[in-house]
């Protein structure tokens, strides 16, 4: 089944896959997440030439994302782009508590739902015997992520 026939953000979904792609599969990937509303409407053409690649980097982009072709991303995007917006950083001085809440509930949800259409259960796995498999693990975390480090060491004390 193609994506774009799934529910799913899409430029997660380019965005959970981009570590993996070849560098030029990277500059078309730039180039839709910084113009997903553009895309939408040019040809595999334009965005090949928009992005500084060939139309061969372009489908090699989607078919390591999963869709049949071009046609299949542009429509996952083009469906992306009817749903609400709920994110938090929607939230205006004018939204009354409910709304502020609604926005906040629905854009964790949202993260949640990326978080495990994405994840890989064979890596989930391995990840699971390794850290069973130690004798002693660290968690490290400068600024900010020292409050996420020392979260993490409270969680998996209590495992």
């Amino acid at each position: 089944m193609d994506p774009f026939a799934a529910d799913h953000n899409t430029l997660a979904l380019i965005e959970a896959h981009y570590s993996s792609l070849r560098a030029s599969e990277k500059k078309a990937a730039d180039y839709i997440i910084s113009h997903p509303n553009e895309v939408i409407y040019i040809t595999i053409t334009a965005l090949a030439k928009k992005a500084g690649v060939s139309e061969a980097s372009v489908i090699r982009l989607c078919k390591s994302l999963g869709f049949n072709g071009f046609q299949g991303l542009k429509i996952s995007l083009a469906r992306q782009a009817t749903l609400p917006e709920t994110a938090h950083e929607d939230i205006s001085e004018y939204d009354d508590t409910q709304t502020a809440i609604s926005r906040v509930s629905e854009s964790n949800i949202e993260a949640i739902r990326n978080t495990v259409q994405f994840l890989d259960p064979v890596q989930v796995e391995k990840a699971v015997d390794a850290i069973a498999a130690t004798n002693r693990l660290e968690f490290y975390g400068v600024g900010g992520s020292g409050s996420v480090a020392m979260d993490a060491q409270h969680d998996f004390f209590k495992f």
